[in-house]
């Protein structure tokens, strides 16, 4: 059985404290809870409503006022939209967006160490 398929788009240069609780829970890794539906109000157009499903940082926890993070969309159409526009928003600020692309490392066998082929 397969769920629903959740398109992602990466974000740059995200203040945390537009997304964080930092100064209720004085972690800066944990997301508010309305933030996506914040999201997804902020950057909707004229005909077009973007939902956003998910949110995970991309960066290392660090001291940084900004960071990077996905954001998971529910349709594919949402982010070739947003991947038109040159910023999304943020409450107040704006960040840079990008197309996701996962890293894949070289295949490495586990018997020899050795790259280019795996053990079979």
């Amino acid at each position: 059985m397969e769920g629903e398929t959740w398109y992602p788009i990466n974000i740059d240069r995200v203040y945390k404290n537009q997304v964080t609780k930092k100064y209720e829970t004085g972690d800066n890794y944990t997301s508010k809870d309305n933030i996506l539906e914040t999201f997804s109000k902020d950057n909707a157009t004229e005909g077009i409503e973007i939902k956003a499903m998910k949110i995970a940082w991309l960066s290392k926890r660090s001291n940084r006022w900004n960071g990077s993070l996905l954001i998971w969309l529910s349709q594919k159409a949402r982010v070739d939209h947003s991947l038109g526009q040159y910023m999304v928003r943020f409450g107040l600020t704006i960040a840079q967006r990008s197309a996701y692309e996962p890293r894949v490392g070289p295949e490495r066998c586990y018997k020899c160490n050795q790259y280019g082929h795996r053990q079979f």
